[in-house]
């Protein structure tokens, strides 16, 4: 039972074409066989099909779920450290792969399991509820998103305060969903004039949802 809609000969020449430019390091440092993902099944019964072309430095993944064709996504570009986006989240409808990007950046890259949607991108992904397939994520500073994935709607949450160095840090940890809100430990610090900083209590924080955001009536 084939997985793909196309041929890895297909992918390997697109590959070659689109990316002509790359240094090529990842051939000289990465054995292909041994340190990359290739075939991937996933915990939630999801599969993931991978195509490189080292010499570009990219590549094409596949998700699929029950043994179905699938439609190629990408091309994207490997890593500094020749990886590509790895499983991080996933459900019956969606798998989220990330990937590091630099100090302080690491991005989300949305694969859809049905062949009629399209891929989806986030900047540094936090949390992720799959039963209604709500992905939280910080791309801005002082502001956490929540998108459906599924009807695209999004809620931008403001956190409490102004975070000090927020756009290489955040204020808060151990971000998670409830039944109707998200809820996070913020941890606050303010600069003093001496060159110190002055710390508050991690205080527990919570910000309802958007009814919206698990409306299944709405279309992206």
């Amino acid at each position: 039972m084939t997985r793909t809609y196309i041929s890895s000969w297909t992918i390997a020449a697109t590959l070659l074409l689109l990316c002509s430019g790359a240094s090529a390091q990842c051939i000289r440092v990465v054995q292909a066989e041994r340190e990359l993902p290739f075939e991937v099944d996933t915990p939630q019964g999801n599969h993931l099909s991978y195509f490189y072309n080292l010499a570009t430095e990219g590549y094409f993944v596949i998700a699929t779920r029950g043994g179905a064709g699938g439609v190629p996504r990408g091309p994207f570009t490997l890593t500094r450290g020749c990886a590509p986006a790895m499983l991080d989240f996933e459900s019956a409808e969606f798998v989220v792969l990330t990937a590091g990007c630099g100090t302080f950046c690491w991005s989300a890259t949305v694969l859809p399991v049905s062949a009629d949607s399209e891929t989806q991108h986030a900047m540094r992904p936090l949390a992720f509820d799959a039963e209604r397939n709500l992905l939280a994520y910080y791309e801005h500073p002082n502001v956490i998103t929540v998108r459906n994935l599924a009807t695209r709607h999004e809620q931008q949450i403001q956190t409490p305060n102004q975070c000090p160095g927020a756009a290489s840090g955040m204020c808060f940890e151990n971000l998670y969903f409830t039944a109707d809100a998200i809820q996070y430990t913020w941890k606050f610090f303010r600069p003093l004039s001496n060159g110190e900083f002055e710390y508050f209590p991690d205080e527990l924080t919570t910000a309802p949802l958007d009814a919206a955001l698990t409306d299944r009536t709405l279309t992206p």
